[in-house]
């Protein structure tokens, strides 16, 4: 007869509870484990709120765990996850780029509102290229270099 070997499974509100509880000290605990293991899921907060007793697979633990520590190092939640909204845009961030700031959100408001006729945009060695972008999708006549 085979030996079966139950291999310890989670649900989602103990992982991120699991989360929260390592991530004290931080901003949000529980926001950031929320947004990672969204990430992991490739889901809605809405799966996450009505599925919480869904049990987890050994490497979506695992793979969780693995980011709760790289957030307790420093690591930001983009970084990990490699998604920042801008804009109302999604743009794919890593260590390699800054992270889109709401600040810079204003700045791209502004330059959208001055600028109503044809011109030209230049976005030079600023990151990901969310401001390019981001002024390339709201303003007709533009050309983002």
């Amino acid at each position: 007869m085979p030996i079966r070997v139950k291999i310890y499974v989670m649900k989602i509100k103990e992982i991120l509870e699991y989360g929260k509880s390592n991530l004290i000290g931080k901003e949000d605990g529980y926001r950031l484990s929320k947004m990672l293991l969204k990430n992991i899921l490739n889901v809605t907060d809405s799966y996450i709120v009505i599925n919480a007793d869904e049990e987890l697979e050994e490497n979506i633990i695992n793979k969780f765990k693995e980011g709760i520590e790289f957030l307790k190092s420093g690591l930001p939640i983009q970084y990990i996850t490699h998604h920042q909204e801008f804009m109302g845009l999604d743009f794919y961030v890593d260590s390699n780029v800054l992270i889109p700031q709401p600040d810079t959100e204003i700045l791209v408001e502004e330059v959208i509102n001055l600028c109503k006729e044809s011109f030209k945009v230049l976005d030079l060695c600023t990151g990901s290229g969310a401001i390019g972008v981001s002024i390339a999708k709201s303003v007709k006549n533009v050309e983002v270099t």
